[in-house]
């Protein structure tokens, strides 16, 4: 479908899909305007600050559809997994006595503690994953100076009462 756009004296024609988004549009308008009158350009990104800070190309409408076809495949790929989780649950209901379900229960079991022990290990020691920086900074709280230590993998925030802020 085509795309009719006016702005002052000037009429810009976008050739858009019917399923294209309102960004994606918008996007194609500001390139052809500067296409086509860069001074144009200038102005309207000086009237309209989220204009300004977005650089729209083609080669980011482009990005933005690869990436839109990563996102469904990454939830087909989901999906189909979950279908094939459900069809072997469903096998395993069937016989659940089978020595091929006793060996996927037990190993379905296994795998969900392994996960509940990664999740106690991240809690509890979050250091092991990742890098923790510590660094003591001299600042100023309710007017007092006060010397803070401030770590990377905390847990929780430790103030003290001469700050004044509980009250």
């Amino acid at each position: 479908m085509q795309l009719t756009v006016g702005y002052e004296d000037t009429f810009i024609q976008v050739e858009v899909d019917a399923q294209d988004q309102v960004e994606n549009i918008k996007a194609l308008i500001e390139a052809q305007i500067e296409e086509g009158n860069p001074s144009l350009a200038q102005s309207l990104k000086a009237h309209d600050v989220a204009v300004a800070s977005c650089r729209s190309t083609l080669y980011d409408l482009m990005h933005v559809q690869g990436v839109r076809m990563a996102l469904m495949k990454q939830h087909m790929d989901i999906a189909a997994r979950k279908y094939k989780q459900d069809q072997e649950a469903l096998e395993l209901e069937r016989n659940p006595f089978s020595e091929e379900a006793q060996v996927k229960i037990e190993e379905a079991i296994r795998l969900g503690n392994v996960q509940h022990n990664m999740e106690i290990a991240m809690e509890e020691m979050p250091e092991a994953f990742g890098r923790v920086h510590m660094l003591y900074i001299s600042t100023v709280v309710n007017n007092m100076p006060v010397k803070a230590f401030v770590d990377s993998g905390a847990q929780s925030t430790i103030m003290s009462s001469v700050c004044r802020l509980l009250n």
